[in-house]
């Protein structure tokens, strides 16, 4: 398959946050070739190298943001007429208006739609080469021309052959113009007409080809045209043969009286003496559908999501309910009968029924974690106490199997600000997932406190000597209903739902888990969380 020149256009793209630069790859680079720089501050000599066709910039980064970073590409000479796309959740007016003044040619807001996207840097581009190819070729025609005049004045077949150029020229600009997917015109600053318009601006408009040429913009699209011109006369001042695109929302007028919302990106061109505005006209309906459909997406999502939590509170409560009640006969069961079979039986049903009731437990607390509403008990708790509290609650397990279970502790008093409840639960679920894949060995459980710069972090370390994970489960072992053995053959118990609580409640707590692990040499648990500050601490407490 060949590659057409569109999609040999190199797009430059800054943003600091990972996903935003692998979703952007993953969409652009089917029709662009696509750079990727995640520090704002050692990108320019880059732009300068690459010398892409556009750029997009993130406009919250650290260090430089999107706006200051544009301001140095303004400010540069060699690069400073490459189109800039500002790309922001931030996308209010006063965003905008900063992003324009600055430069910037446009201003895409987030959640990003790829319809959009592709059509506007498409409309950007193809300005850009329009101006190109018209400037070179104008350039070119025009040495062309001086130098056969001076030299075969009197050949008229070489006169011939730069007037079929001019033609041909022309004609390469208009197959161009005319086909253009976005809706443009051209407008003459002095007389404020429109010159030339193409086939997707007169639909878009809703008038003929013949009925909009002459015509003053202002009398179909608003902001009239005295307030577009105001932004461009400083060109005549500065002497300047073009400026930045600006770009502004308006209001546009059909003919059949029908008033839709439109984007205007417009920039000044100065050919031979004279001022026009070249105009790219963006209809907003269907990007305003598109952000309808995503907002009644996003309510059902969350109303299922709230359905969901019901159900699973709803159905723990009605099955514990009469299951506490199960597990309390058969424990009365055990002590009672003296027949051993029977006795076998009632024991057989004791673990049956815990094994059930964890089930339920988990599963009420993937419910309230996953809920919107759920309030948390927020104060300052000794790790130390935790951890050996949830040691001892397992011990009888850990010594059926012939475990042995080592706590260090490199301080006698480690407090953070958690959830308790929630805090206990992910050191008892880390401990009991050691304990389920570990047929010999020991456990070793570690608390240890970490200093970067002016944060203090602690790391609790679970290791075993278990049974490990391999290399292509290790990614998935944290999602929901996830096992590093599934299906029916699987040789372990429970639903899979353990290690996504681990993850959710540390999450919940802006902290991080990291597992390393190899098949028969066990695994390796890491939960770090940032500690803090002493006066913190006592206050909370």
């Amino acid at each position: 398959m060949k590659t057409t020149e569109e999609e040999r256009k190199k797009i430059f793209i800054v943003d600091d946050e990972e996903v935003n630069l692998k979703y952007f790859k993953r969409v652009l680079s089917k029709k662009y070739e696509v750079i990727l720089e995640n520090d704002s501050r050692d990108c320019l000599s880059k732009i300068k190298d690459v010398k892409p066709d556009i750029i997009l910039l993130d406009v919250n980064m650290p260090e430089i943001n999107g706006f200051e970073l544009c301001k140095l590409i303004m400010n540069d000479k060699e690069i400073k007429n490459i189109p800039v796309i500002f790309v922001s959740s931030l996308r209010t007016p006063e965003h905008v208006k900063q992003g324009l003044e600055i430069g910037a040619v446009d201003f895409i807001a987030r959640p990003i739609n790829e319809v959009e996207t592709f059509a506007r840097i498409k409309t950007h581009l193809t300005i850009g080469q329009l101006q190109k190819e018209l400037t070179l070729a104008n350039s070119k025609l025009n040495v062309s021309l001086s130098k056969k005049t001076d030299e075969l004045e009197d050949e008229k077949t070489d006169k011939q052959k730069i007037s079929n150029a001019l033609v041909e020229s022309e004609n390469r600009f208009q197959q161009i113009f005319k086909s253009a997917p976005e809706a443009i015109i051209i407008v003459n600053v002095d007389s404020g007409e429109i010159i030339d318009v193409n086939s997707a601006g007169c639909e878009l408009f809703g008038y003929t080809y013949e009925e909009l040429i002459g015509l003053n913009p202002s009398e179909f699209l608003i902001p009239s045209k005295e307030t577009i011109k105001k932004n461009y006369f400083k060109i005549k001042e500065n002497n300047t043969s073009s400026t930045n695109i600006r770009m502004s929302l308006n209001t546009l007028i059909r003919k059949d009286g029908e008033i839709i919302s439109v984007q205007n990106s417009s920039k000044t061109i100065l050919i031979e003496g004279e001022l026009y505005i070249f105009s790219s006209i963006y209809d907003l309906r269907a990007r305003h559908e598109v952000e309808m459909e995503l907002q009644q997406a996003k309510e059902k999502a969350e109303e299922l999501s709230r359905i969901k939590g019901f159900f699973l509170e709803n159905m723990s409560h009605e099955l514990r309910t009469p299951l506490v009640g199960i597990l309390g006969f058969s424990g009365l069961l055990e002590e009672e009968l003296e027949d051993e079979s029977l006795k076998e039986m009632a024991v057989a049903i004791t673990t049956s029924g815990k094994r059930l009731l964890n089930t339920l437990k988990v599963l009420l607390e993937y419910s309230v974690l996953e809920g919107q509403e759920n309030k948390h008990n927020w104060k300052a708790v000794n790790l130390n106490e935790i951890v050996a509290d949830v040691v001892e609650s397992y011990s009888a397990s850990y010594k059926d199997r012939g475990l042995d279970v080592i706590i260090k502790c490199e301080e006698d008093e480690i407090f953070i600000t958690a959830d308790e409840y929630f805090m206990t639960e992910v050191i008892a679920q880390l401990l009991n997932n050691a304990i389920t894949y570990t047929h010999f060995g020991s456990i070793t459980i570690t608390l240890e406190t970490e200093k970067t710069e002016n944060r203090k972090f602690v790391i609790i370390s679970i290791k075993d000597t278990g049974i490990g994970i391999s290399e292509e489960k290790l990614s998935s072992i944290f999602d929901d209903f996830r096992q590093a053995s599934e299906g029916y053959s699987r040789q372990y118990e429970g639903l899979g739902l353990g290690l996504t609580l681990v993850k959710n409640i540390t999450d919940l707590h802006n902290g991080e888990i990291t597992v390393q692990s190899k098949e028969n040499e066990g695994s390796l648990f890491k939960l770090k969380l940032e500690l803090e500050k002493e006066s913190l601490i006592k206050e909370v407490s």
